[in-house]
């Protein structure tokens, strides 16, 4: 009887064993590269999946610029194999640059960067859906590092003297407002957060352990600052870009010459809400190896981009890292070409699929990077049945948001006990979503506009969205900033 028990257990726990998600985490192959430029200089800076599953960067451009010997802001749109679909410039015959952009939630994007003649100034370009400028605007100030729309309809946009200025939205100044007394500063990242505030990234030689240490600032809705943190050792270190985790605390990227292994190694640095450091990690070897971009995946982990010249094929090399969420290595990879030529990560992002998309640059021109699915997301171990529940894009979002998913079975049907469902942080029930399943479609996908069953629109936060069909659970996390 004991023994019969036993062999009954295990049955119980092999049947247990295969019903859970199966989640890996091996490095992900390369599913395609893409170049855009000519024979000058051609950077690309940002790229931002867009809602249509496509891809949407921005740059600069002296191949296409309007006047011999400048750059022009270069805004490129691609499909979701990153084919061109359209490019459009913007320009005259000053020196201008796109450093950052995002899609607005009516579809059109939003551009910062530099515009300089005589001086340098922050630069704003709102376009619509295809390109074409509806309005621009310059601010005094340095380079515009980052933009993001704001819950209000209006942008914050963070220049390179970590200066921040908010705008309505038709980009007409609201106010401006510039911290640190000391002129050893500068910018790099904006983001506004689950209150309302906003978080601010970048460097300083203020109160610094050494000659400069990276700068978190904290602000409320009006830019006065809460608190303002520093963070290094006795030597070089800078943060690069910032943003907030699902847990109310930070994550910032950048480089230290201070910790480390090399000269400069890339350094992220895990803060709470307050600003307290948690833990921090630093990847590289004996060369120059730094972090240009940070961003929390769908598991908690971190998805980072940057250089390498202590690994890979010589000379500088791009770097993609992935970590889980205490900051250890899952894996990582290069991308270079000759040990002469110089290859750089400047921006990644985890695509709806659960891939990653990278934008830097090599050779002089801009160099796109798709990245496989790591974990096919979450995939139910079963010949008979396969479900997956996909990253909502976007993420985080301010009014609505698409949630994709495939559900498929011997019959390829709906089955009527299937159901996908909203729930707080604090797992409290919040809508019910209605699910719609074209048999000829691989993936499906519906729309929350972040309301509740009754239509009333709720709070920002953390939610989870909850697959469940056949007995199989499958749970994702988003974000809701209004």
């Amino acid at each position: 009887m004991k023994k019969i028990f036993k062999q009954l257990m295990k049955r119980l726990w092999i049947i247990m064993l295969l019903s859970i998600p199966q989640i890996l985490f091996a490095q992900p192959d390369t599913l395609w590269t893409r170049t855009f430029g000519g024979d000058q200089f051609d950077g690309g800076y940002c790229v931002q999946e867009t809602s249509d599953s496509g891809y949407i960067i921005v740059g600069s451009t002296s191949l296409f610029s309007a006047s011999p010997d400048t750059n022009d802001i270069w805004l490129i749109k691609t499909d979701k194999n990153g084919n061109t679909l359209w490019t459009k410039t913007y320009g005259d015959t000053d020196v201008e640059s796109g450093r950052f952009v995002q899609e607005t939630q009516d579809g059109g994007f939003i551009i910062t960067g530099e515009k300089t003649g005589l001086e340098t100034n922050v630069y704003l370009v709102r376009t619509n859906s295809i390109g074409d400028t509806l309005w621009t605007r310059i601010y005094v100030g340095d380079v515009g590092k980052c933009v993001q729309e704001t819950n209000d309809g209006g942008f914050i946009i963070i220049d390179r003297d970590m200066q921040l200025i908010k705008t309505d939205s038709l980009g007409n100044l609201l106010w401006a407002k510039t911290y640190g007394k000391v002129l050893d500063k500068a910018g790099s990242s904006v983001q506004q957060i689950f209150d309302g505030g906003f978080i601010l990234t970048g460097f300083t030689s203020e109160d610094a352990q050494g000659y400069y240490d990276i700068w978190l600032v904290k602000t409320n809705a009006n830019g006065d600052s809460l608190w303002a943190k520093t963070y290094g050792g006795t030597g070089w270190d800078s943060g690069r870009f910032g943003c907030q985790t699902s847990d109310s605390g930070f994550i910032v990227v950048g480089y230290t010459d201070s910790y480390g292994a090399g000269e400069d190694d890339v350094w992220i640095v895990k803060v709470d809400k307050n600003g307290t450091k948690l833990w921090d990690t630093t990847f590289g070897g004996m060369g120059y190896d730094s972090g240009s971009f940070v961003q929390e995946t769908s598991d908690e982990g971190f998805i980072i981009t940057g250089r390498t010249d202590s690994y890979g094929v010589g000379g500088f090399d791009m770097w993609v890292i992935r970590t889980d969420k205490n900051g250890k290595k899952l894996w990582d990879t290069t991308f270079g070409g000759t040990a002469m030529s110089y290859e750089r990560g400047h921006c990644i992002r985890q695509t709806s699929d659960g891939g990653f998309i990278v934008l830097g640059e090599k050779e002089q021109n801009i160099w796109l990077i798709r990245l496989e699915t790591e974990e096919s997301v979450e995939e139910v171990n079963s010949q008979l049945y396969s479900y997956q529940l996909y990253q909502n894009i976007p993420n985080p979002f301010n009014q609505k948001t698409i949630i994709k998913y495939k559900l498929s079975n011997e019959k390829n049907v709906l089955n009527s006990y299937s159901k996908l469902e909203i729930y707080n942080i604090s797992g409290r029930f919040v809508r019910t979503l209605e699910l719609s399943h074209n048999a000829q479609l691989l993936v499906n996908e519906v729309i929350w506009d972040g309301s509740n069953n009754k239509g009333e629109k709720v709070r920002n936060g953390v939610y989870f969205y909850r697959l469940e069909t056949d007995g199989y659970v499958l749970t994702k996390k988003m974000y809701l900033i209004r």
